[in-house]
C-alpha cells in the first residue's frame, strides 16, 4: 500500500512538473485510490500524533521510537514501528505535493496540475494545523493547587 501510494504520488508530481497540460495523463482511478489510501494514512497519523502528545505512557511518546535508524531496525517486528513509518510516508508525501504545487506556481488552471497534488497540498496545511491544535490544547498541571502529602496544609 505504501509503495503504491508513493509511486503514484511521485508520478503525479512528475507529470505536474514536466507537463503544461496534464489532462488525461494521470488516470482517475489512481487519483481516487491514492486519495482513499491517504484517508487511512491521515487517520493513522492523527492517532499516532494524538497519542504521542496526549498519552505519556504510550509507545509513541518514546522519542527513540521515532528515530529513523531504530524504526528501520524494528519495522518487521513491531506493529507500532509500522504505524510510525506510515506516518513518515504520509507527511513526506504531503510535503512533496506542496513543493510540487509550489514549483507549478500554485496554479489555478486545473490543466496544469494533477488534482491529487492540489488536494494533498491543502492536506499538508491541515496536518500542521491539527498538530498545532493538539499541542496548544494541552493543559499543564496546576501545581499551585496541589497539596504535599508529606506536609499537608491544615486550615482551621
Amino acid at each position: 500500500m505504501l509503495i503504491y501510494f508513493s509511486v503514484s504520488l511521485l508520478w503525479a508530481a512528475w507529470i505536474t512538473i514536466t507537463e503544461k497540460d496534464v489532462t488525461g495523463l494521470f488516470p482517475r482511478f489512481l487519483n481516487i485510490s491514492v486519495l482513499t489510501i491517504s484517508g487511512y494514512l491521515s487517520m493513522n497519523a492523527g492517532a499516532v500524533l494524538g497519542f504521542t502528545i496526549k498519552g505519556p505512557s504510550l509507545y509513541f511518546k518514546n522519542s527513540s521510537k521515532w528515530n529513523p535508524k531504530n524504526l528501520i531496525k524494528n519495522i518487521f517486528i513491531d506493529s507500532e514501528a509500522i504505524q510510525i513509518f506510515a506516518c513518515y510516508f504520509y507527511v513526506f508525501g504531503l510535503l512533496l505535493a506542496l513543493i510540487t504545487y509550489g514549483i507549478d506556481g500554485f496554479s489555478d488552471n486545473e490543466k496544469e496540475y494533477v488534482p491529487l497534488i492540489a488536494s494533498f497540498s491543502t492536506s499538508f496545511i491541515g496536518v500542521i494545523a491539527g498538530a498545532l491544535g493538539i499541542a496548544l490544547g494541552q493543559t499543564k498541571p496546576d501545581h499551585a493547587n496541589t497539596t504535599n502529602v508529606n506536609n499537608p496544609v491544615i486550615t482551621e
